[in-house]
């Protein structure tokens, strides 16, 4: 094993930035990748049962604390520190950074949502935002954006420096490959489909909107 990843693991098991994680650091694992990772404890059960075909690579340090915890901030620095000289990279799926940032760190930013009118959640968790992605910008080595779009507007409004910057598309986990094994379509006819949940910030208010604007135009369903 040459490369040896850090990669921060305090999203396990949440929602979309947790199956980013999780995809990840089994895909990397396979490839006989020595990784690092920390997991909150109260998880250890179910991480030990995810991640038992590739644990001969993994390395977890099961912690005390969760994501964005002040707790976590200063604590977490001591095992980054103590890291340092076995780990070629840091990687953050998120914007978490704790105080103390080594060398080589790589941070991904999913989208700029709570700087947007669809951030449903309090202007301290707001500032909060703010506060770590200014960090993570100015932290990070490289920055990894999932989307050309999302890219362009970290650099329009933050003036990052676009050598830092690659964009680097969302994947599709094997595990869902089975949902496209469909012998017989379930609708017969053209239809635009809309993929996620009900949150705000999928926007799905709006696609029905502009579509009741169009329908009989274009002759296509929505599902």
């Amino acid at each position: 094993m040459n490369v040896k990843l850090y990669i921060d693991g305090l999203f396990y098991k949440g929602s979309g930035i947790g199956r980013y994680y999780e995809s990840l650091t089994k895909e990397l694992a396979k490839r006989d990748i020595k990784i690092y990772t920390c997991v909150p404890k109260s998880l250890r059960d179910d991480f030990e049962e995810d991640f038992a075909d590739v644990s001969k690579n993994l390395e977890p340090i099961f912690v005390d604390y969760y994501k964005f915890s002040i707790k976590g901030f200063f604590k977490q620095s001591q095992i980054l520190k103590k890291l340092e000289r076995e780990v070629d990279i840091f990687f953050y799926p998120h914007i978490n950074l704790p105080l103390y940032v080594p060398k080589n760190i790589v941070t991904t930013i999913h989208d700029l949502r709570p700087l947007t009118e669809f951030w449903d959640r309090n202007r301290i968790k707001k500032h909060l935002y703010k506060f770590y992605l200014r960090r993570a910008l100015k932290r990070s080595t490289k920055i990894v954006l999932i989307s050309k779009t999302v890219a362009h507007e970290v650099v329009e409004r933050f003036n990052v420096n676009r050598n830092k910057i690659k964009v680097i598309y969302e994947f599709i986990d094997d595990k869902f490959k089975k949902h496209f094994e469909i012998e017989k379509p379930i609708i017969q006819e053209d239809y635009i489909l809309f993929i996620g949940n009900r949150k705000k910030h999928k926007n799905l208010k709006n696609l029905i909107l502009a579509y009741s604007k169009i329908k009989d135009i274009i002759g296509v369903k929505l599902v």
